[in-house]
């Protein structure tokens, strides 16, 4: 989501709630980068805290150096329930990412021709995401990681379905993303957002 289109950043017309409600009571940032535009890249500097080089995962396929440490190894180390729920085969186990999870919810469905589909729907993600947080919470603190490939949302804890498309065609058509937007709150809400 573009900066300039949220409501925290100064866009009046914005239809953020959500967003603009965490930027006003978390941490609001006005520059953020990414060390890589490439899925898995990201996400394992991410969880790492490494620049691509130095965790290994330099492109989407190629798995992350069996030795490093994790963001969710440090916290299940120190009495963390963890888990993560994944939406698209970028950040498929193979590639390392589950390391430190105690959950790891990557199972892909199959197409209609029986072959493993790319990704899966994002409300499946966010609901399976909310049944574990709520049976994890009363057992430990949690780290939930809600993984969506979404072209609109929030990324961590994001969105409930697959958006591949403009804020513009949202803003133009607002009731045919209510889902999506309705399944975030849930998610938020769960998280006691």
């Amino acid at each position: 989501m573009r900066a300039d289109h949220v409501g925290a950043y100064g866009y009046a017309a914005a239809r953020t709630p959500t967003l603009d409600r965490i930027a006003r009571e978390g941490a609001r940032f006005d520059r953020a980068f990414a060390p890589s535009p490439i899925t898995l890249t990201s996400h394992a500097s991410l969880l790492t805290g490494l620049y691509p080089p130095g965790h290994g995962a330099r492109d989407n396929g190629m798995a992350m150096a069996p030795t490093v440490a994790t963001l969710a190894t440090a916290l299940r180390d120190r009495g963390f329930a963890t888990a993560a729920f994944i939406a698209a085969f970028p950040l498929d186990r193979r590639f390392g990412l589950a390391r430190g999870f105690d959950v790891y919810a990557d199972r892909m469905p199959r197409g209609s021709n029986g072959r493993l589909a790319n990704e899966r729907p994002g409300r499946e993600v966010v609901d399976e995401a909310i049944a574990w947080f709520e049976k994890a919470l009363a057992r430990s603190p949690g780290f939930v990681e809600a993984r969506l490939n979404l072209g609109i949302a929030l990324q961590q804890a994001g969105q409930a379905a697959r958006a591949r498309t403009t804020y513009r065609e949202v803003l133009a058509a607002p009731s045919k993303y209510r889902q999506q937007k309705d399944a975030a709150a849930k998610l938020l809400k769960a998280m006691g957002k």
